[in-house]
């Protein structure tokens, strides 16, 4: 759902003083501005990133028999030294932090329960 673009307000009339009209600051005005148009950029990309994770879920998937076990049983796919690991949900972590035995580092989940992979 869109966010609604919030609107400039003007300032009562005949008000004035310390606390009561806004301060314009130039410099952080055109900092905040940049700002929001990345941020605007960015949130507009996320929909792309989630479908490329569904892709790379249905993926997994489809090739779950060819696809190793590691020592935890779950089955992987290592690229670019990062292990996506296909347990219900596909998750992603350094593979060096994968092979320390212990688990742990960063481990993002990819797909939601309950996601069911397209067919290719």
């Amino acid at each position: 759902m869109a966010k609604a673009k919030q609107t400039k307000t003007d300032d009562l009339p005949g008000m004035s003083g310390k606390g009561v009209v806004g301060v314009v600051i130039p410099a952080l005005t055109k900092a905040i501005n940049s700002y929001e148009r990345k941020k605007e950029a960015r949130c507009n990309v996320s929909p792309a990133e989630v479908a490329a994770k569904r892709d790379v879920l249905a993926m997994l998937h489809k090739h779950r028999d060819e696809l190793p076990v590691n020592a935890e049983g779950q089955r992987f796919y290592r690229h670019d030294g990062v292990d996506y690991i296909l347990d219900e949900v596909m998750k992603r972590r350094a593979a060096d932090e994968a092979d320390d035995g212990k688990g742990g580092g960063d481990v993002v989940n990819f797909g939601k329960e309950g996601d069911k992979p397209k067919d290719e």
